[in-house]
């Protein structure tokens, strides 16, 4: 609960739950990746962490509760690794996201898959990848200068929804000189 320092953290394989408000505004944590044990998200737990990017929920998971990651202002990909938990009404409040989820898997239904108080795009992803790049538009597993490239090319016509989902990077609805400098910084990061 409000601890500003803290930038990571890795949760022991014997927790089977997140209690509410248990990393509530924890302002500094950047990525989140919860062990195949947790079994349900209480309200507020992840709340106010302004710097969370990304956060990868396993399959174990089957509950996310009201606000769990409300105002996480950078948070941008979440990742889903099994089936569609029990989402609780604005889990995702003030979130603006790309939520990927596993393709075939017949629980993700166009039901399940809302917003939550947030901005949500659903992508659904093949089962045996369960980890998208950010601005890896090409899908070869890096981001390079052809990644680049493409997301100039889409900035000049209307894409896909497809290739909207993966170009838009600064989620404003639309593939712009701002996409293609960040997809930029990203080549020159990795």
């Amino acid at each position: 609960f409000g601890c500003v320092c803290l930038t990571d953290l890795e949760i022991p394989n014997t927790i089977t739950g997140i209690d509410a408000y248990t990393f509530y505004h924890c302002e500094s944590l950047t990525e989140l990746e919860l062990p195949d044990c947790v079994g349900a998200i209480g309200e507020y737990a992840f709340a106010g962490c302004d710097s969370l990017l990304s956060v990868k929920i396993p399959n174990s998971v089957t509950r996310i509760s009201n606000s769990a990651f409300s105002g996480c202002a950078s948070l941008t990909d979440i990742t889903f690794q099994g089936n569609a938990p029990q989402f609780v009404s604005n889990c995702f409040y003030d979130v603006t996201a790309t939520c990927y989820y596993p393709g075939g898997n017949t629980t993700w239904t166009e039901a399940v898959m809302q917003n939550y108080g947030g901005n949500i795009t659903w992508v659904a992803y093949d089962y045996g990848v369960t980890e998208q790049i950010q601005g890896d538009l090409d899908s070869n597993g890096i981001v390079d200068v052809d990644d680049v490239l493409i997301c100039l090319d889409l900035a000049f016509v209307t894409p896909s929804e497809e290739q909207l989902n993966l170009a838009d990077l600064d989620k404003d609805g639309d593939v712009d000189v701002d996409d293609v400098l960040s997809c930029l910084d990203l080549c020159f990061a990795s």
